[in-house]
């Protein structure tokens, strides 16, 4: 397999989408929250730096972002020596910044930019809605463990992977019962992340199929 091959697949959506998915199944797999917290800043800063870099196109990682990696990937590991609750919800914000600051605009953006549907466009628009699910649900996570109440108003613990679950259903706007949010701010980010899912589904529909009709 040749060099351009290889860095094409690598920067490839297919690539971060398999990132993204890593992510999403590790939530649900992995019951100690602080290993959760790391796994996915890991996986984050990845998802990042495939993101961004695109040789061909001239693409690459600045010093900030090398900087802004660099400073998550340190910082995370701390939570495995330090059994700090509030510690575990900031741990939980750095993938959101290495995901909301830098891979979902840049996806979203090369979607918006291209001029033909391809199997690459609809996976940049894949990969951007299962980012915004990923986020939400690593909100939801820092809120249930910095506020005093539970997130939940279902009572008894509940475990990282069902945070991830209720994102989705809330992003779908399927709403199926089972967990429902507490008032005040698990309320009010439930019902952003729905008016979100929503729009981005309209929006990004219209894309697809605008360019798919101009090229025909």
């Amino acid at each position: 397999m040749r060099s351009g091959t290889v860095t094409r697949l690598v920067d490839s959506n297919a690539s971060l989408l398999v990132l993204l998915l890593a992510n999403f199944f590790l939530l649900e797999l992995v019951d100690d929250l602080r290993w959760g917290a790391v796994g996915s800043t890991l996986l984050s800063a990845a998802a990042l730096i495939v993101a961004i870099s695109d040789p061909e196109a001239g693409h690459r990682l600045s010093v900030r972002h090398w900087i802004l990696v660099g400073a998550c990937v340190a910082v995370a590991p701390i939570v495995l020596l330090v059994n700090s609750v509030s510690l575990v919800g900031v741990t939980y914000l750095l993938p959101v910044g290495l995901l909301v600051t830098v891979t979902l605009p840049v996806t979203i953006s090369r979607v918006l930019q291209h001029r033909r549907v391809t199997s690459e466009t609809v996976l940049g628009a894949l990969c951007a809605y299962v980012l915004i699910g990923l986020l939400f649900a690593f909100v939801y996570l820092a809120v249930n463990e910095f506020r005093d109440a539970p997130f939940f108003s279902q009572p008894g613990a509940h475990d990282q992977g069902e945070f991830l679950y209720f994102s989705f259903v809330a992003l779908t706007t399927l709403g199926f019962g089972d967990l429902t949010p507490s008032e005040g701010l698990p309320q009010a980010l439930t019902v952003l992340e729905a008016l979100i899912g929503s729009v981005f589904l309209v929006t990004l529909v219209a894309r697809l199929v605008t360019l798919w009709v101009k090229q025909d």
